[in-house]
This record gives C-alpha cells, structure tokens and sequence, in this order.
C-alpha cells in the first residue's frame, strides 16, 4: 500500500511503451489480497478497443 502511487504510475508508464491507449470512460479497478505478512495488488487497467 506505501507504493501505490509508485506502482500505477509503471503500469501506466508500461502500457503507454507497449501501444496501449487507456480508456478513460471506464475505472481501474484494484483487488487486494492478504499473503500472510505482504499483500498482493491486482490492478485491471482498462484499454481502448
């Protein structure tokens, strides 16, 4: 959670070098999952057809 910010700003910096367009019509949707002392974060970045 200290390096949210951090971690949306590469996946979207990622997807921008990939050629992927953001649809911003639609939400990013973030799930987080307890594993034991960490925590997982699964992020969906929706994309422009």
């Amino acid at each position: 959670m200290s390096n949210l910010r951090e971690l949306h700003l590469n996946l979207l910096n990622w997807a921008e070098e990939q050629g992927s367009k953001r649809d911003l019509d639609s939400y990013i949707v973030e799930t987080y999952h307890p594993m034991g002392g960490d925590e997982e974060v699964q992020i969906y970045l929706p994309n422009q057809a």
